[in-house]
């Protein structure tokens, strides 16, 4: 298993445009995915954000289905 080099990793759910990316990135995380289901989010952050994984819901993501 790769060591990550991060002091943490981070899910981001409601991802929005990758503002909370920005504040965790800024103290040292690393954004292993991230949630968005507005379309129009989602264009933004991957703009924005072009190499972090972006999925619309997190059914399946964990090896099993998940709600809230």
């Amino acid at each position: 298993m790769k060591r990550n080099s991060k002091p943490f990793a981070f899910i981001n759910l409601f991802a929005g445009i990758g503002g909370f990316h920005h504040a965790l990135n800024s103290l040292g995380g690393e954004c292993v995915m991230a949630f968005e289901i507005n379309e129009t989010c989602r264009k933004v952050f991957r703009i924005k954000l072009p190499a972090i994984i972006l999925k619309k819901t997190c059914n399946g993501s964990f090896g099993q289905s998940v709600s809230i």
